[in-house]
């Protein structure tokens, strides 16, 4: 489930507490449309988005599956799951 904007996170968390949720995962966005610039930036224009584009086409990893490949198999998360490597 996905909340934009803190009333949406109060709501799912409401309905999490009286076991009214179906969802499995909470992904909660206090800031409506997400923060750009991190929490407490009240900077939202297109030049802001625009500029967090650019810093991101500049990562080598360009899937969350090349991010997490670069962890490797002996991170102790994945010992923990005993998960394996992403192909």
């Amino acid at each position: 489930m996905v909340c934009d904007g803190i009333e949406q996170c109060k709501a799912a968390l409401l309905k999490l507490s009286k076991n009214m949720l179906s969802n499995n995962f909470i992904e909660g966005m206090a800031c409506a449309n997400g923060c750009i610039g991190g929490t407490g930036c009240l900077t939202h224009e297109e030049k802001n988005k625009a500029d967090i584009d650019k810093y991101g086409m500049k990562a080598h990893e360009k899937s969350i599956k090349d991010a997490i490949s670069v962890l490797g198999q002996d991170t102790p998360l994945r010992q923990a799951a005993g998960s394996k490597p992403c192909a």
